[in-house]
């Protein structure tokens, strides 16, 4: 009856009694993709394929834009566009371009989570 209690609480219907463990993550747990355009098709489909298996409502963002401005200013102070290793660029261009789209990940997953 507490956990019960405690669901209704969070979704803020007093008689919201979920069916299954599936419903409830459907109805308090949102999933999101955040993509590049370095991202591969596989990893989209595993993470919507988990969310379909949990149950929870889900999204695909695009997160080139906010990576593009960072190497935009990257540029702008070094007069180069750092390149991944597999397109000519250095282990440690490579190192900074994977940290910017890791960087961008959790400072959308933080302000999502702050609202």
């Amino acid at each position: 009856s507490q956990v019960l209690k405690d669901v209704r609480s969070v979704v803020g219907d007093d008689s919201y009694t979920p069916q299954n463990p599936k419903q409830l993550c459907g109805h308090i747990f949102t999933t999101c993709y955040m993509a590049s355009e370095n991202s591969s098709q596989d990893t989209c489909s595993r993470a919507r394929d988990l969310a379909g298996q949990i149950g929870s409502t889900h999204m695909n963002v695009s997160i080139d834009i906010a990576v593009k401005s960072i190497l935009g200013i990257f540029s702008v102070a070094t007069g180069r566009w750092p390149q991944f290793r597999a397109n000519g660029g250095s282990n440690r261009e490579n190192l900074a371009l994977q940290n910017v789209q890791v960087r961008h990940l959790l400072i959308l997953c933080f302000n999502q989570h702050k609202n």
